[in-house]
This record gives structure tokens, sequence and C-alpha cells, in this order.
């Protein structure tokens, strides 16, 4: 199958692919990262071939990949393709469904099973509460949410044998309340799957409401199959798919990782001298008794800093003025435009940040292109 339009390429002006990925989805691949070179000495490689999926695949092969092989004497590489359906990985971990908390009977579930006490420390307690609750949670999901499906069908069935009793006979007010109660049961059992499978599928970008659950279905499979590993390579070189094999490569390859003994010195960095003595106390005694402007003054003579950089600064010299050391807010009854003024005009002959640096750097500017020897008098904060 060949696509003539392409998804994250800069070419396609006129159309694009932004709702195409809703569609189909690029099945999860193993080995190699690209599928063709040119085979030149200047070489160039992308991943032109790729096994494309909707979600009715999903659904059937949810377990299914991709493996890139080695090209050979082509400059494509083959794609073998396995299904793996029924693979089992072991225990799931526990994990906390939103759909719970529309039942009724959830919260006093959880509030019961917290009450009970146990003996030991504070940590103790949170454990064993923890692991309590959880075994709680568990027994009462398999019991009240395992049957989800059949009830859902089930309540299904029973609003359509009530509503075709209501159509032959619509006055009767037994079956117009019966017919209202099996709405609700399969609204609510909507609700419950809605949830569950929005959480399993992490699809946030549909408004609530909106049940496709065939949608949800799909996204599921997708990113339980995007996120499981399938293959690996061993130390021969040669590919695995047995879960064992792949559960025992996991765990050689985190206990050589925890094990190993290393250093974060490099040995082929030149050693430098290091102080000793009177030179470390030297280090610790202050460089300045007092803070000079000057600094500054050169700086802002040689680079143009950014307004926010400056708007920064004398929104700092405006705090000190109107908080001061203290931290708690006081009245102002100059502004900051009065406080900028010189002292002949009743200011404080504070300088503006951003026009000391404009007038600053215009100084530079004039004694570069007119070659003045002997500098300007250096603008300063008084």
């Amino acid at each position: 199958m060949r696509f003539d339009i392409v998804m994250k390429s800069r070419e396609a002006k006129e159309l694009t692919l932004e709702g195409y990925p809703n569609l189909i989805n690029d099945l999860q691949a193993t080995g190699l990262n690209f599928s063709w070179s040119n085979n030149q000495t200047t070489r160039v490689q992308c991943k032109l071939d790729r096994i494309l999926v909707n979600s009715k695949w999903l659904l059937h092969h949810a377990d299914s990949f991709v493996q890139y092989l080695s090209p050979g004497l082509s400059d494509h590489s083959p794609l073998k393709v396995s299904l793996h359906n029924g693979v089992s990985f072991g225990k799931k971990p526990f994990k906390y469904f939103k759909m719970w908390e529309f039942h009724p009977h959830f919260d006093d579930l959880v509030k019961q099973a917290w009450q009970t006490d146990f003996i030991g420390s504070p940590l103790f307690k949170l454990v064993k509460k923890l692991q309590h609750t959880k075994r709680i949670i568990k027994n009462w999901d398999f019991s009240v949410f395992r049957p989800f499906y059949s009830s859902l069908a089930r309540c299904k069935s029973d609003l359509d044998t009530a509503q075709k009793d209501l159509t032959a006979d619509p006055l009767n007010a037994q079956l117009q309340a019966h017919e209202r109660g099996c709405k609700v049961n399969y609204l609510n059992l909507l609700r419950y799957e809605e949830s569950f499978h929005r959480q399993k599928s992490r699809q946030t970008w549909l408004s609530e409401g909106d049940r496709n659950s065939h949608y949800f279905h799909a996204m599921t499979k997708a990113r339980i199959a995007r996120n499981s590993i399938r293959l690996v390579q061993k130390q021969d070189s040669q590919y695995s798919s047995d879960p064992q094999d792949i559960i025992n490569h996991g765990v050689d390859f985190f206990s050589s990782l925890l094990n190993r003994e290393g250093s974060s010195s490099v040995p082929s960095l030149p050693a430098t001298r290091k102080l000793s003595g009177p030179d470390q106390e030297a280090l610790c005694t202050p460089a300045f008794d007092s803070v000079r402007w000057d600094f500054l003054t050169e700086a802002m003579k040689a680079f143009a800093l950014p307004k926010k950089t400056l708007r920064q600064i004398e929104r700092e010299i405006r705090n000190f003025l109107w908080v001061g050391v203290d931290g708690k807010q006081k009245m102002h009854a100059v502004n900051w435009n009065t406080i900028c003024t010189p002292l002949l005009e009743g200011g404080l002959g504070m300088r503006r940040i951003t026009t000391w640096n404009e007038a600053s750097i215009g100084a530079r500017f004039w004694e570069g292109t007119n070659l003045v020897a002997s500098p300007l008098p250096r603008p300063g904060i008084t």
C-alpha cells in the first residue's frame, strides 16, 4: 500500500494527515531502526517501509509486532510480522480504575477496609493498611465487575425486550416503569465501560459522553502492544520471543547493572593540582568589601541586555524601595517615574535601567565610530 502524502514532512503544503493517525496505527516494531539505505559512501538511512494496521486488526491480533531484518543485498529491509496471540506474561499489577467511583458501595468499602487496625510502627501500619485495602478492592472488583460484559449484554437485551413490549402496549404504566429501570441500569453500565476504556486507552481528547467503545477498545489494544516487549536480542545476537527468555534477559540485565562496581572518574582526563593550607583559607575570605556598579556599567556598554532582564532589575529595585527588607507591603506615595527624576527636580536620582543601557551602547558606538582615545564619563547609579 502506498500513500503519496506523508505524515510529518514539510513538502506537503496543502494535503496533510493530521486526522489520519486516528484511523490506522504503526504496528509495534523491533529490530533495525531504519528500513532503507542508499548503500553509498555518503550513507543515507530512513524508515520508508512500515506496517500499518487498523482497529479491527488490533482487536484480533493485539500481540502482533513486526521485525525489521537485515537488508542483505537489497537496499530495503525485509519485514517479518508475528502474531503471538494469547501469550501470557504473568500477573498484572494492581491498578486503580475510576469506574469504581461510580459504584454506590465503593466509598463504604474503602472506609471499612481502612478501619482495620494493625500493631506496629506508623509506617508498618500504613503499609499493612494499603495491602489490606488493595486485597479487599481486588476481591470486590472480581465479584462485581468481572461479569461486566455479560451484565452489559443482559441489560441491553432487557431494555430491547421492554421497549418491544411497550410498543405493543404503550399505555401500560408497569411496562413504562420497567423500561425506565432498564434504561438506568444500562446507562450505569455504559458509564463504567466508558470510564474503563478511556483510562485503559489514555485517550483524553474526547469529551465526556462520547461513548465510542469500539475506538477505545482499539486504542487500548494499541497501547498495550506498544508498551509490551515481545522480542529480545540475546548475547549470541540471536532473537528470542519466548516469554521466559524475555523475563530472564530483563532480570540478568538489571542484576548486572545494579551489581556493577564502577567509578565516575575518567582516567584519561589529566589531573589538576589541588589547593592546600593557606590557599584554601584564601578562597573563603570575602573578595569585595563593597559592591560596585562598574561591572554592570561595562557590561551594559558592551551588550544589549534583554528587556525582560532589565525589567526584572527595575522590579527588584522598586520592591526594595516600596516593600523594604521586612517583606511587608507598604503604601508608596511617589511613583517610579518621579523617583527616577534628578534630585533637583524632587526625585531620588535613580536611573532607568533601559535608558541607561541604550545610552551606554550609544556611547560605545560613538567611541568606535569617532575613534575617541579618552572614554566618555561612565554613567552610574547614585
